[in-house]
């Protein structure tokens, strides 16, 4: 499924309505989700709303965020990674 949510849609971030705009179209509760972000208002989001997994992908025009991360990647690649190593886990706990 592809939601898109933009700042027509919600209040921009850090203010979680977006996530839980595009949580209610998908279905799903923030326990249950990861959030991805490249930057410090998705990881506030992130964190205000529940998710308890967040992914910083750091880059060359970003810098760290001072909150909210749980989990920190270097691209794309290495979020994918994370996503699929964190599903195996999950796979084997049941």
């Amino acid at each position: 499924s592809l939601v898109l949510v933009t700042r027509d849609d919600a209040p921009p971030k850090p203010d979680p309505a977006p996530l839980a705009l595009a949580l209610s179209q998908l279905g799903r509760a923030p326990a249950s989700s990861w959030m991805v972000g490249d930057g410090h208002d998705d990881m506030v989001a992130g964190e205000r709303i529940g998710c308890p997994e967040r992914l910083w992908i750091r880059h060359a025009r970003n810098t760290r965020p001072t909150r909210g991360i749980t989990r920190e990647c270097g691209g794309l690649l290495d979020v994918l990674a994370t996503i699929q190593q964190a599903t195996t886990w999950l796979d084997d706990e049941s």
